[in-house]
C-alpha cells in the first residue's frame, strides 16, 4: 500500500466521501455544487519516502508535503491513496546537477557540495553563499524534457533555493530533469552571472526541480477523454466493466493526454 514516491491525500483535507469521486461529472456537480477539480485542488499531496519509527504504538512513515517540500514523520491513518497526480506549474529556476563519485544513502553536505543518490547514480549540487543551491534559468517548461520523480533529494525552502539543514541535510522530493539541448537567455537576470553561458548553450544538462514549485495536484478519478471510471483509493485499481486491472497512480505529465491539467492549473 505504501509505495515510494506515490502520492496520498489526507482525508481531513478531502471535503467529500471518497466514493463520490467515482460519480459522473454531472452527478458530482449536482451533489456538491462544484467540480472534482475544484474539490481536489484544495488537497495537498503527501509523497511517501520511507518507513520510520513508531509513535504512541502506531506505525509512521516519512512523507513530503507538496506545499512544504520537506519530509516529515506522520501516522498512516487518515491517508488515502495512492492517487494519480500531475503538475500545473513550471518554475523558471532549475538547480544545476553534476555527476558525483560519492556513495551516499541520504543527502550529504561536503566540501561546498550537496550529494544525493537516485536510481541513476549520485548527483552533486554546488552550494552558493554557504546556504543555497546553484540554479539557472533554462528556456521552456521542465516537463517537456525527460523527468524522473525522486524522494531522495535535499529539501529546499524558498525561491532562492536555500537548502534545509546544516550538518544534517533534510530530505525533499522533486524531479531530476535532463535537457538534451537547453537554451538560456542572456537577458535573464539569473543567467547573467554565468561567464560560460555561451558554452552552455545546447549542451546536455541535468537539473533538479523541487516539488513544491510545480504546484502538484491530484487528478480526478474520471477521465473525460475516455469516460472510464477510476477507483484509485486504497489499492489503486482501475475498475472497467467489472474487471479489475492495475492503473498508473504515479506522476502523469501534462504533456500527455491529460484532460485535467489545464483546469487544475486554475486553482
Amino acid at each position: 500500500m505504501w509505495i515510494e514516491g506515490a502520492a496520498y491525500i489526507d482525508l481531513g483535507d478531502l471535503s467529500v466521501a471518497p466514493p463520490d469521486l467515482e460519480l459522473s461529472d454531472g452527478d458530482y456537480h449536482a451533489r456538491h455544487g462544484e467540480s472534482k477539480v475544484e474539490t481536489l485542488s484544495r488537497c495537498p499531496l503527501f509523497f511517501f519516502v520511507r518507513k520510520t519509527t513508531r509513535k504512541n504504538g502506531l506505525d509512521r512513515g516519512m512523507f513530503v508535503n507538496s506545499l512544504k517540500g520537506v519530509a516529515e514523520a506522520r501516522h498512516y491513518d487518515r491517508l488515502w491513496g495512492p492517487v494519480p497526480w500531475t503538475v500545473t506549474k513550471s518554475p523558471s529556476r532549475c538547480i544545476l546537477l553534476e555527476t558525483s563519485e560519492r556513495e551516499v544513502d541520504k543527502p550529504l553536505l561536503e566540501e561546498n557540495q550537496i550529494h544525493f543518490a537516485s536510481g541513476s547514480g549520485t548527483h552533486a549540487i554546488n552550494v552558493r553563499w554557504g546556504s543555497t543551491g546553484e540554479y539557472i534559468v533554462p528556456e521552456g517548461n521542465f516537463y517537456d524534457n525527460d523527468c524522473r520523480f525522486v524522494t531522495t533529494a535535499p529539501a529546499f525552502k524558498n525561491q532562492n533555493m536555500k537548502f534545509l539543514g546544516k550538518s544534517k541535510i533534510k530530505t525533499g522530493a522533486g524531479f531530476i530533469m535532463r535537457a538534451e539541448s537547453p537554451t538560456y537567455s542572456p537577458r535573464e537576470y539569473d543567467n547573467m552571472r554565468f561567464k560560460d553561458l555561451e558554452d552552455r548553450q545546447g549542451r546536455p544538462q541535468d537539473y533538479y526541480v523541487p516539488i513544491q514549485y510545480t504546484n502538484p495536484k491530484a487528478m480526478p478519478p474520471v477521465s473525460k477523454a475516455t469516460g472510464i471510471t477510476l477507483n484509485y483509493p486504497i489499492k489503486g485499481f482501475l475498475i472497467t466493466l467489472g474487471m479489475e486491472k492495475t492503473v498508473d497512480t504515479t506522476y502523469n505529465p501534462p504533456v500527455r493526454n491529460n484532460p485535467f491539467a489545464k483546469d487544475l492549473g486554475n486553482y
